[in-house]
């Protein structure tokens, strides 16, 4: 209103002035006509202008250079160029434009350096969260929401640190667990304490105390490596050394743990190679079983260091056939306590030997003559001279190759039945051992004279009597061959039942046998257009 009252009082003077002059001119009254016009026109232009710009003196204000605004706004954008976002101390990018804002609110330039001041204060928040400081990512984007407004990108940004924070609340759960589970010495398996840590580190890629606890659960992997080394116990350092390498590969003593690994080793084996040696040098000379430096404590040894030695197992079978050896010297002597010693021993060491069930056979039959004879009388005339004719007509029945059957009057029930009467009766005893050897002879006349149902039975005869018999693997085959010569000449015949039979007894002695399948192929094709 200041400004508005000195226009019109100039105004007021203006025409003051000009009302005098008009009194005294002495110009002609059209010219003064014409300059009263002119002199209201520009009164009016006057009076209008000065009212205008009071009514738009802060607008007008505003276009005139002010200092203090534009000195502001560059220290802000100074600030916003070099990172200095936010802050309390007035210096900060943030903090200069609000000051910019309160002094000029529609100032275009505080406006705009105070979005890209949030957006840059998103990024910070960003890159935080790449970093798992969930603090800093926290701070960034609280001031980033007030600068913003909100928005979708904002709304993320909380959203993946409210992520950050359940995970570090999982990690501090298993880091809890992990020490429990190293407390307790419990280092591998999926409650252990590797794992854990490792699930810690998986949660919470910055977490330092879960990679010093992974490298502190394989120093003591280290340590358990390093006490199997002093006890030589070979495979649990390996298989220490094997989980420190699949944890931590970069772990610094691993090197060295595996040269210690490989050295341990070489003496391991040159150790295994003496007392193999040792052992195959005590087994020819007889010292078998018994001392602690005998062949079979020696082998044992070997197994205990090396399960898998091939050459201390078939040692350990050398052991048993050599006690199995003994113990038939013993049941010669009759002497069924020390042969069940040995058999045992045997058993313990190689279960599977076939000379093992056949001594086992011949111990039970022992106890049986020795159980009779504790229980029979003396035996009288009358009896010895039955057993005279016992053994007699076994051996008519051997001769007669009735082995084993009929029941009754076979050789085996009438040398059993002599043995009844006189268990230590020596001529009973070498026609049961001789039964075997007679089966051979027979299977073979049968064989040659095509008997092959008869020799099949002398075969089940050597297998009873003599079940580690060298020959039966042989026997076996020989006949098997007998059979599918028999069924290729049925096929010849066109009798296919007849060699359908051949051939099944050939594949029940002989499965692998290469001429069965050739002969099959023949028979299925002489019965298929029987079919058709």
């Amino acid at each position: 209103m200041g400004r508005l009252d000195q226009i019109l009082a100039a105004t007021d003077d203006h025409i003051m002035r000009a009302s005098r002059v008009s009194q005294r001119a002495v110009k002609p009254a059209r010219r003064r006509i014409g300059s009263r016009i002119a002199l209201v026109a520009l009164l009016l232009a006057l009076a209008g202008g000065g009212f205008m710009a009071w009514k738009h003196q802060d607008r007008l204000r505003a276009m005139l250079p002010n200092t203090e605004l534009n000195d502001i706004l560059a220290r802000a954008q100074k600030a916003l160029d070099a990172g200095n976002l936010d802050g309390s101390e007035g210096s900060s990018a943030r903090e200069l434009f609000q000051v910019a804002r309160s002094l000029d609110q529609d100032n275009d330039i505080a406006r705009r350096g105070m979005r890209e001041v949030g957006e840059k204060l998103l990024a910070r928040a960003h890159d935080a969260l790449k970093r798992n400081d969930a603090g800093l990512a926290r701070q960034s984007a609280a001031a980033a929401r007030e600068l913003l407004g909100g928005g979708a990108a904002v709304e993320d940004i909380e959203k993946s640190i409210a992520a950050l924070d359940a995970r570090g609340t999982e990690a501090e759960t298993l880091l809890g667990k992990a020490q429990a589970a190293f407390d307790a010495g419990r280092l591998l398996g999926d409650d252990g304490a590797v794992a854990l840590y490792q699930r810690a580190l998986a949660s919470d890629t910055g977490n330092s105390l879960a990679r010093a606890g992974i490298s502190r659960s394989v120093d003591a992997l280290a340590e358990q490596a390093k006490a199997a080394f002093a006890v030589a116990d070979l495979a649990t350092a390996a298989t220490r050394i094997e989980d420190i390498a699949r944890i931590l590969p970069g772990y610094p003593s691993l090197p060295d743990l595996r040269a210690e690994l490989g050295k341990q080793r070489d003496a391991a084996a040159a150790a295994i190679e003496s007392d193999l040696a040792q052992a195959e040098a005590q087994l020819r000379a007889g010292r078998i079983a018994g001392a602690a430096g005998s062949a079979q404590s020696l082998f044992e040894s070997v197994l205990q260091r090396d399960a898998g030695n091939a050459r201390a197992k078939a040692g350990l079978r050398r052991v048993a056939q050599a006690l199995i050896v003994q113990a038939r010297a013993a049941l010669e002597d009759s002497n069924a306590g020390t042969a069940e010693r040995l058999l045992k021993q045997a058993q313990a060491m190689a279960g599977d030997l076939p000379e093992l069930r056949a001594a086992n056979v011949d111990l039970r039959e022992l106890r049986e003559r020795l159980a009779i004879a504790a229980e029979r009388p003396v035996a009288t005339a009358a009896d010895l001279e039955r057993v005279r004719n016992l053994i007699s007509e076994a051996d008519a029945a051997s001769a007669a190759g009735r082995l084993i059957n009929p029941p009754g009057n076979s050789a085996y029930d009438k040398y059993r039945a002599a043995l009844a009467i006189d268990g230590e009766n020596k001529a009973a005893l070498a026609g049961l051992a001789a039964i075997p050897v007679r089966a051979r002879a027979i299977f073979d006349e049968q064989l040659a004279e095509g008997g092959l149902n008869r020799a099949l039975g002398m075969l089940e005869v050597v297998r009873q009597f003599a079940p580690a018999d060298p020959s039966l693997s042989s026997m076996s085959e020989r006949l098997a061959n007998a059979f599918l010569d028999l069924a290729d000449t049925r096929i010849g015949e066109k009798l296919p039942a007849d060699a359908e039979r051949a051939l099944q007894s050939a594949r029940k002695l002989s499965p692998a046998n290469p001429r069965l399948s050739p002969i099959e192929t023949r028979l299925r094709g002489l019965a298929t257009p029987a079919a058709g």
